[in-house]
C-alpha cells in the first residue's frame, strides 16, 4: 500500500535534495506532518507511532500500552502486520531514542525511517518515513553522500534527543 501523497511527498523532497539547504528544507519540508514526524523530546511515545502511521497510511501499524507492576508503570508494544515489539527502554521512564529505533526496526524492510538532520538542534525534531524503495530512487538519483548528509540513518544506538 502506498502512502497518502507518495508522488507528491517525493516532489518534495527531491526539490529539497536539488538544492539542499536550509531555506529549502524549512519552505518544502519542515513542519509538513504529511511527510515528516515531528517529535518534541516531551512527546508522549505512542504518539510517535501514530505520526508514522498518519504518513504511511498502512492500516497495519499500531501501539499498545500494558499496565505493568514495574518502575515505569507500563510496557509499550508496537504492531506492524503480523509482528508485535516490546519497546526495549533501559529505565524506568520512556525515551524518543530508543522508540524511534523500534519503530524503525519493525517498519523494515518495507520501510525506512531517516533523521532530517536540517532539524538538528530544534525543539522538535523531524524524522522521515519512506518506502525503502523510495530511498533506495532517491540514493540513485542523488547519490549516497547526500543523502547521509540530508538524512541519517536511525540505527541502533542512535542519540536524537541527548
Amino acid at each position: 500500500m502506498m502512502y497518502k501523497d507518495d508522488a507528491h511527498n517525493l516532489e518534495q523532497i527531491e526539490a529539497y535534495l536539488d538544492y539542499a539547504t536550509e531555506e529549502s528544507y524549512l519552505d518544502l519540508i519542515s513542519g509538513r506532518n504529511d511527510i515528516v514526524m515531528r517529535v518534541d523530546w516531551r512527546e508522549l511515545d505512542e504518539e510517535i507511532i501514530q505520526y508514522c502511521e498518519d504518513i504511511l497510511n498502512t492500516e497495519q501499524l499500531s501501539v499498545e500500552l500494558v499496565n505493568r507492576d514495574h518502575a515505569r508503570g507500563f510496557d509499550l508494544s508496537i504492531c506492524y502486520k503480523h509482528k508485535k515489539s516490546v519497546v526495549p527502554f533501559a529505565s524506568d521512564a520512556a525515551d524518543r531514542d530508543t522508540t524511534i529505533i523500534a519503530l524503525n526496526q519493525i517498519l523494515q524492510p518495507e520501510y525506512e525511517i531517516r533523521f532530517c538532520l536540517a532539524s538538528e538542534g530544534n525543539d522538535c525534531l523531524e524524522f522521515l518515513p519512506l518506502k525503502q524503495s523510495s530511498w533506495e530512487r532517491l540514493e540513485r538519483k542523488y547519490g549516497a553522500t547526500l543523502l547521509q548528509q540530508c538524512f541519517a540513518k536511525v540505527e541502533v544506538g542512535a542519540c536524537f534527543f541527548g
